[in-house]
């Protein structure tokens, strides 16, 4: 059974309150996700550009955590579905478009700030981790899917995201970030190898595939 299901925005913010996780309110949490100044223009500008080139377009979102979980949340892909359902940011930017993307990524409520620099630190070090995550996936771990690999390294830090954007957790949590991590992995329909990723963190699941592979993508920074 699964702890509780709610966040409270903190501060001044125009979410000061709690928000169900598991209601109709739930788009309201990824809404408050910060996004990077340099996505939004470069999105724009691949818009209005002649020819699209879909690798780049990709590269560019995956700089921005905040940015790929609104696209995959725009999907409306079920997280609790089996696996192999579309997990790859190609396949969403192409169902979606780049009005679609643009769409998600332009939903952000005035009035919400946060440490800017703290964020872009933080984006920075899961695009790192997700770039070696997909290189290390890629070259030893012939089972495992490169786009997931990148897309668990980009959110292998979400239950660090709460503190970081000033969210205060319901205290059933406390004890447990991965299980939030988990919560917020469902919520907002993230690939399913990112809930994956959180139950093993969780030790809900003993194959500890994923966070062997989030070490190793670490240990290469050392």
């Amino acid at each position: 059974m699964r702890r509780g299901r709610v966040l409270h925005f903190a501060g001044k913010g125009p979410l000061s309150r709690r928000i169900d996780l598991a209601g109709s309110e739930a788009p309201a949490c990824i809404r408050q996700l910060p996004l990077l100044p340099e996505t939004l223009l470069a999105i724009q500008l691949a818009k209005n550009a002649h020819c699209i080139d879909l690798n780049e377009v990709s590269a560019l979102f995956l700089r921005d955590p905040g940015a790929v979980a609104r696209i995959f949340y725009a999907m409306g892909a079920e997280v609790t579905a089996e696996p192999g359902r579309i997990s790859r940011l190609e396949d969403c930017i192409c169902e979606l478009g780049m009005d679609g993307c643009l769409a998600a990524l332009d939903s952000r409520p005035k009035g919400y700030f946060v440490n800017e620099s703290d964020v872009a630190e933080a984006w920075m070090h899961c695009s790192l981790i997700s770039e070696l995550c997909g290189q290390i996936a890629a070259s030893a771990y012939p089972a495992i899917s490169a786009s997931d690999a990148i897309m668990v390294g980009l959110f292998h830090e979400m239950d660090k995201f709460p503190a970081l954007l000033g969210w205060e957790s319901d205290p059933t949590y406390d004890d447990a970030p991965a299980i939030l991590a988990l919560d917020l992995a469902r919520e907002w329909r993230l690939p399913y190898a990112v809930a994956q990723y959180f139950r093993e963190r969780a030790t809900l699941d003993e194959t500890e595939v994923w966070t062997t592979l989030v070490d190793r993508a670490h240990a290469c920074l050392d």
